[in-house]
């Protein structure tokens, strides 16, 4: 499934728009899973990690922004297929410095820039929110969002390209992308550059975690087990994707080839028949008249 030295799934986004609840709650589904996908750690360490992140948000306690960046390095079992690849948690900073300042200053920007030019496939995470409420947000969403997009375009034919826009925070934002038109309407009217370049991108709306209300009506907290989304859904269609991009395709000689029988080869047989037909009408003519 890979291509050259591209082996991981990036998952990108600006400030709190969900990547290490995402990351966490990803993980323990797929690690829990019965069926033909599964997740694991390569180490025990980030294994614990990962499901300490999401003891938290079962306890109903945010996570900590992430304040660096943090590699974790993962075994894939999809269909029987083992695929090695890396999940990055890094401070959203970095994301808009990169797409949105356009700068590789600094040791951690160069790690994020090379996993990048690593990657098999990327989902990109919008808080609606985000594009809606106006301010520095509305701002830098949109154009970081189009960097990302014309960056992995430039890698791959835009017609397969192994991306999926994911507005998050679906339990908050669902009537909101309903008065928009549904997922694409809320797109092209709140982010239109962007709907221009997705050509076929696919989008999803999901929640990795609910949210409910505290005493204080300001606060809200994280309630996992009310959530039926599937957050495996984003990487399902990426490697979906990818698996049909390697499918084998026909060579030029066998398009060629087709090509003529096309061409001549029903006519040819349409004459043949034709014959057929006149000589076996003659014949039954000749045996009738004697």
């Amino acid at each position: 499934m890979a291509a050259g030295m591209r082996d991981r799934i990036v998952v990108l986004g600006r400030p709190s728009s969900g990547k290490s609840v995402y990351l966490s709650v990803l993980y323990q589904q797929l690690w829990d899973s019965p069926g033909d996908f599964t997740m694991r750690a390569a180490d025990g360490i980030t294994h614990a990690a990962l499901l300490r992140d999401f003891s938290s948000l079962l306890e109903g306690r945010w996570l900590a922004a992430t304040q660096a960046l943090r590699q974790m390095e993962l075994e894939l079992i999809y269909r029987n297929k083992r695929i090695p690849f890396t999940m990055l948690d890094y401070p959203g900073e970095l994301y808009r410095r990169m797409f949105f300042e356009k700068r590789v200053d600094s040791p951690e920007m160069e790690v994020l820039y090379e996993h990048l030019s690593r990657a098999l496939g990327v989902i990109l995470l919008i808080d609606p929110r985000d594009v809606v409420d106006g301010g520095e947000a509305q701002l830098d969403t949109e154009y970081a969002a189009i960097q990302v997009v014309e960056h992995f375009a430039s890698q791959f034919n835009s017609d397969s390209l192994p991306l999926v826009l994911v507005l998050t925070k679906r339990d908050e934002n669902q009537d909101l992308i309903q008065r928009s038109g549904g997922l694409a309407g809320f797109v092209r009217k709140y982010m239109p550059r962007l709907w221009k370049l997705l050509n076929g991108v696919p989008i999803v709306h999901l929640s990795a975690v609910r949210t409910v209300p505290t005493d204080d009506k300001n606060s809200r907290v994280p309630w996992l087990p009310s959530s039926d989304e599937q957050v495996v859904i984003p990487i399902r269609m990426i490697l979906n994707r990818l698996e049909a991009n390697s499918a084998p395709r026909p060579s030029q000689l066998e398009q060629k080839w087709h090509t003529l029988r096309m061409r001549y080869w029903q006519p040819v047989l349409s004459v043949l028949v034709g014959v057929f037909l006149f000589l076996f009408f003659f014949v039954v003519g000749v045996w009738v008249a004697s």
